[in-house]
């Protein structure tokens, strides 16, 4: 098997000589059966489409944004490494592979952009099979799930496609991650129901059609009230967005993004309902993951310098008075480059257990750097308390410790400074 192309770098360098699909269609793409697959689904899908060629070549796009997506303009500013974390990267190219060999692969990938924000980005690899078997081409859609923009003109979009909907379209609607559903106003018929709409609430497609009402059954308890109030706007002809959390056929808690639109016919009746709906219980996991790697250490699940420079300055802004006691581990990266890092990393795991042994009950124990930690202290009655602490803390470490079968000792050093006396703002402080 000849070596896969690099399929995330393919994305950017080829993006810039790219043309317009509705200008140049014949030129960038020679096969009837790609150019009416591509167009016929291009035209009124709502995010963005890269076909590919088997050998990993773009041969079109329905839209040029993908730079403002991530904030670059030129394909000289990116750094693939920079903005795509290595997991998702090798992700993105396995997933290429497997749809090279006729399978449908979603992901839910985190990046990101030039400021440094993340975006979440569902990404969709599908097979374009002529005559259900020669494999002419993949189709890679790509979707933003962090904002949405321009809600109105591309639900728009797909309450036409959903109306023209072909063999080819429903098909491939049935193979993404998203549930997509249509009902009639005045008899409350069911329309259309995808086959996403069976996979995120875990229940039959032919029970929905009988009885679609039968997810708002589904509605946590919590978040019940909210979305029978959006759905009040949504009868009155109001575009409604918003997320809430469902507990599916099998049990599953699952938070779910819900986007409906009202459809009005020529004469401006509101004749017709359409939505789309999309599980995103992976994207708020991930983002809480991030959320917590971002303020707190990863190895002793201690705040980090972060964390701390916001408690901080919140204590200089609404305390009287605090102490901050500095903890400092004496020769660890002599003990560190001497037995390993792993003993060191126990050493470290260690010390901070036997720092929140001690820590009072609003005390604030964080991990400032490698070898050195640091403790607030609001509650005390005199200096003299806080100086009589800092011993108790040096008398844990007086006795040798094992790890890994080794013995040693380790020596404290510890500094202490007060609010105000030894800085009255957050600056000097």
């Amino acid at each position: 098997m000849s070596k896969l192309p690099n399929i995330v770098k393919q994305f950017f360098s080829d993006l810039q000589q790219v043309v317009l699909m509705e200008e140049h269609t014949n030129k960038a793409i020679k096969d009837d059966y790609l150019q009416n697959y591509f167009g016929s689904l291009a035209k009124y899908h709502p995010d963005l489409l890269l076909l590919f060629s088997p050998k990993g070549k773009i041969l079109s796009q329905n839209k040029t944004n993908l730079y403002h997506l991530i904030g670059y303009k030129t394909i000289e500013e990116i750094n693939i490494k920079k903005i795509i974390p290595r997991d998702s990267y090798r992700l993105l190219r396995e997933a290429f592979r497997k749809a090279l060999n006729r399978e449908h692969i979603q992901h839910d990938v985190a990046i990101w952009n030039k400021q440094q924000e993340i975006i979440n980005l569902s990404i969709s690899f599908i097979p374009v099979l002529k005559d259900k078997h020669d494999l002419v081409g993949v189709c890679i859609i790509v979707r933003n799930l962090t904002t949405y923009k321009n809600v109105y003109a591309e639900r728009k979009k797909l309450e036409h496609a959903l109306e023209n909907t072909s063999d080819s379209y429903q098909s491939m609607i049935d193979h993404l991650h998203i549930g997509i559903w249509k009902t009639e106003l005045s008899t409350g018929k069911v329309m259309y129901v995808s086959k996403g709409m069976e996979e995120i609430f875990s229940i039959p497609r032919e029970t929905m059609y009988q009885n679609f009402h039968i997810w708002e059954k589904m509605i946590h308890p919590d978040d019940e009230e909210i979305v029978q109030s959006r759905l009040k706007e949504l009868y009155k002809g109001n575009i409604v967005q918003h997320r809430y959390r469902i507990i599916s056929g099998d049990g599953t808690l699952k938070w779910v993004t819900d986007e409906a639109i009202p459809y009005y016919n020529k004469k401006g009746e509101l004749t017709h309902l359409f939505g789309m709906i999309k599980d995103i219980t992976l994207d708020i996991e991930t983002q809480e993951q991030l959320t917590y790697l971002a303020n707190y250490d990863a190895l002793t699940n201690l705040p980090n310098h972060r964390n701390l420079r916001n408690k901080l300055i919140h204590l200089c802004e609404y305390s009287n008075h605090f102490a901050v006691l500095c903890i400092h581990i004496d020769d660890f990266q002599q003990l560190n480059h001497a037995l390993g890092y792993k003993l060191g990393d126990k050493l470290l795991i260690y010390t901070a257990k036997q720092l929140k042994k001690i820590l009072p009950e609003k005390g604030y124990l964080a991990r400032t750097s490698s070898h050195t930690f640091l403790i607030t202290l609001q509650n005390y009655s005199t200096k003299k308390t806080v100086h009589t602490f800092a011993e108790d803390i040096i008398n844990l470490f007086e006795h040798p410790i094992t790890i890994n079968e080794y013995n040693f000792h380790i020596n404290i050093s510890i500094g202490i400074s007060f609010f105000p006396e030894d800085g009255d703002n957050k600056e000097h402080f």
